[in-house]
């Protein structure tokens, strides 16, 4: 009887270390609002179809079509979620007047479902290494 109750409770807790609960994959499509006091009413919104818009105030660029400056383009982004932290690249294809592709490198730290960190580099080819109060700015997702 002692021999069962140990194996007993040997099998119970190794179910409840094996037993993992399903979490959520993160999304980053959506409005995302800078929630720094300088730069509150700018942001991102990501599209589920790989479209990026940048926003501030009243302007907005990016996504499908844009115009700006007598440049048009189109604003994509790929975001890594694989990568801890994860890495998010924005990239702007300039159509006319003439053709060119760059990007901006960054990571993103995933606080909570509504709650992003993004880190930029300086250098347009560079991804940052880290976050530093310097490079990186913290979004909230806006229902």
């Amino acid at each position: 009887m002692k021999r069962f109750l140990v194996l007993f409770l040997v099998v119970i807790s190794l179910c409840s270390f094996t037993h993992s609960e399903k979490v959520k994959p993160f999304n980053i499509v959506g409005k995302w609002e800078n929630t720094g006091k300088d730069d509150k009413d700018s942001g991102f919104i990501f599209d589920a179809e790989g479209y990026v818009y940048m926003y501030k105030s009243a302007q907005k660029i990016g996504g499908k079509n844009f115009s700006s400056g007598g440049a048009k383009g189109v604003m994509k982004y790929v975001f890594d979620k694989k990568s801890n932290p994860n890495k998010l690249d924005l990239v702007i294809s300039i159509t006319s007047p003439v053709q060119q592709t760059k990007r901006a490198f960054m990571l993103v730290k995933v606080i909570d479902e509504n709650t992003i960190n993004v880190a930029a580099g300086n250098d347009e080819n560079v991804r940052p290494t880290g976050f530093t109060k310097a490079n990186s700015i913290t979004y909230k997702r806006v229902k």
